[in-house]
């Protein structure tokens, strides 16, 4: 990428040992940042995003197909930096594969216990309760004193998951 872009200054920025392109998202293939990819729309959005010289586009949006076998793998996650920011693999799987700890879960989000478990909802829980407890909150408490959007960001990061479960 660096080769691509070699007189561009800040491509590639490192805070709290992550990389991030033009200082906000990490280099990849993601949903979303059409500011990163096309110079009308970054014009557009507030002046905080503006990227001042525009040689985009920085990301795509053109997925990579690999095929590989699946093996005994029982979940495909794909989730935001705000999951993997506070759940490693490790604690993914056993959050999915774990009975009695997504029973422990859904009793403390007060989940019907008749309907299926939504997988991706307990993992964002699990993601959620990790990162308020970095900073000394319970996550039920900041869910109920502190409102969604910019004083809720202060907390965590976007926590977004989907869970394919195979059977």
């Amino acid at each position: 990428m660096e080769e691509s872009f070699e007189h561009e200054s800040r491509l590639l920025v490192t805070y709290k040992d992550r990389i991030y392109l033009k200082g906000f998202v990490h280099p990849t293939r993601f949903f979303g940042g059409m500011f990163l990819q096309d110079e009308g729309v970054n014009q557009a959005m507030p002046e905080m995003y503006h990227i001042t010289p525009f040689n985009g586009p920085y990301i795509s949006m053109e997925p990579s197909v690999t095929c590989v076998a699946r093996g005994d793998v029982s979940f495909l996650v794909v989730g935001s930096d705000g999951v993997w920011d506070h759940v490693s693999p490790k604690n993914a799987k056993y959050v999915l594969q774990d009975a009695s700890f997504r029973e422990r879960l859904r009793n403390r989000t007060n989940e019907n216990s008749s309907k299926p478990i939504n997988l991706a909802h307990l993992l964002n829980i699990d993601a959620l309760e990790r990162s308020c407890a970095q900073v000394g909150r319970h996550y039920q408490e900041v869910k109920e004193s502190v409102p969604e959007g910019k004083e809720r960001r202060l907390f965590h990061d976007d926590i977004t998951s989907i869970v394919v479960a195979f059977d």
